[in-house]
């Protein structure tokens, strides 16, 4: 099974005039090869297009197979920089992978830069903000470059570097999805340019310290008041960086961004961190006063013990078991096995969209009996329910999971609980198959730019009760 529950281990991304003398065949061969010598009991599958032309056409099954793909392997030379295939390859899998995780794996990327032929003013350094992988070497005496032909034992060299990483992302991809579901929300402030890099590094902390990270708004209308409350529900303690330099000012509000979002955690009483990043500009100053400032409010001048700080703060609240107050909703995904997969993908763009823990059904197990006996005792306790009708499951599989879960609904009397079914299936009709309650709505496909229309239909409070 791919570890990240995704069709591909990796998609390799090149410009047809690149397999000359079948260098890109052999780079294929010679990967492949490296990374069952590094785990044989893996299947490891690697996709690229071997029906490219000379236009190199981004087609429908390029855009499937990326959205299927772990790891994305860009082959770039000056023949496919600057063309179009290589740029919407690149775009499609960074918008793809948000359902799965994200771009970044701590301070790695999973879109690796191969470079096969160098290009002027090494514009192929800047594609990924990686170093990236060379395969070539440049004299220092002449400045001339030489690239490594697969004759050469420099590029086998080159392509078990290369297949390390691979592994070791790979192996980082798994563990994050068999971890268990976040146990607290942690808001983390939008920040100016010049501070994004100390935003991410405390990111990648709390993802691996098991905390949800609600995501970074995608456009100037989520950064209203409204929006950020919204983002700070459930969060047990909100983060900000304050630098040098000022945030723009939403439309409609008054402060800069990043003042913006501590007057709103001020606001809802969110437990806060803030954090002085060199000189904090002069808004910072002119900060509203409030009367009564409630909440605990940690005020730190050094980034440097931000880390240490925010640790001690998520133990104790652990220890203290203050998480219960801002208990994560779980939301159950009843999927048919065959497409767990799939399901999975689904639990991360929820996992990364709402204030929830998704759950999956069991599938380890070989007694059936157990199986039923666990998913029935999940839809007794989740306080949510996601149906994934998917292309390989009949309508009398899906009709048996809405039985299942009119008969749960009525167990629990007074508590409600929200349900929400999707489907991709041929062989749905969203007026015919849905049920009072249990609304059914059709998908083309699993990213979370399309999904997160849908998931109003399991607003919860925090009791679990419906909103």
């Amino acid at each position: 099974m791919p570890y990240c529950g995704l069709t591909n281990y990796l998609f390799i991304s090149y410009a047809h005039v690149d397999n000359s003398e079948r260098w890109v065949d052999l780079f294929h061969e010679r990967l492949l090869n490296k990374l069952k010598q590094l785990d044989r009991g893996a299947d490891f599958t690697i996709w690229r297009d071997r029906k490219l032309t000379g236009g190199d056409i981004f087609t429908e099954e390029i855009d499937r197979q990326l959205k299927s793909s772990s790891l994305l392997i860009s082959i770039l030379s000056p023949n496919g920089l600057d063309s179009s295939w290589c740029q919407k390859e690149r775009q499609c899998f960074e918008r793809a992978v948000g359902a799965t995780g994200g771009l970044r794996l701590r301070t790695k990327s999973r879109a690796i830069r191969v470079t096969k032929t160098p290009c002027l003013g090494d514009k192929d350094r800047l594609i990924f903000g990686t170093l990236g992988y060379e395969f070539y070497m440049r004299s220092e005496q002449t400045g001339r470059f030489s690239e490594f032909h697969p004759s050469l034992p420099e590029f086998d060299a080159r392509v078990l570097d290369l297949a390390q990483e691979i592994y070791s992302q790979l192996q980082e991809l798994r563990n994050r999805a068999l971890a268990p579901p976040p146990d607290m929300s942690v808001y983390v402030a939008s920040v100016t340019s010049d501070l994004a890099s100390w935003r991410t590094q405390l990111v990648d902390q709390l993802v691996a310290w098991n905390c949800r990270v609600p995501p970074e708004p995608m456009s100037f209308a989520e950064l209203s008041t409204s929006a950020i409350q919204a983002r700070l529900d459930h969060c047990a303690v909100s983060i900000r960086l304050i630098g040098s330099k000022r945030g723009i000012i939403p439309e409609d509000e008054e402060l800069s961004v990043d003042l913006l979002q501590l007057s709103c955690a001020r606001a809802l009483e969110v437990d806060r961190i803030i954090c002085h990043v060199g000189t904090p500009h002069n808004g910072w100053q002119n900060l509203p006063k409030i009367p009564v400032v409630r909440g605990k409010e940690d005020l730190i001048t050094s980034p440097y013990n931000l880390l240490q700080l925010i640790e001690d703060r998520i133990g104790s609240l652990r220890k203290a078991g203050r998480e219960r107050d801002n208990v994560l909703p779980t939301v159950y995904i009843v999927c048919n096995p065959s497409e767990f997969d799939d399901a999975l993908r689904l639990k991360k763009c929820l996992e990364s969209e709402e204030p929830c823990a998704a759950m999956l059904p069991i599938r380890e197990v070989d007694d059936a009996r157990v199986r039923l006996m666990d998913h029935r005792r999940t839809l007794k306790e989740c306080e949510a329910v996601v149906i994934y009708w998917g292309a390989a499951s009949s309508s009398s599989w899906f009709r048996e999971q809405q039985r299942e879960v009119i008969v749960a609904r009525k167990k629990r009397r007074s508590r409600q609980m929200p349900v929400l079914c999707l489907t991709s299936s041929p062989h749905a009709n969203a007026e015919a198959d849905t049920l009072p309650g249990l609304p059914l709505q059709r998908i083309s496909g699993l990213d979370c730019l399309h999904l997160r229309q849908y998931f109003c239909y399991l607003e919860i409070a925090g009791d679990g009760t419906q909103a």
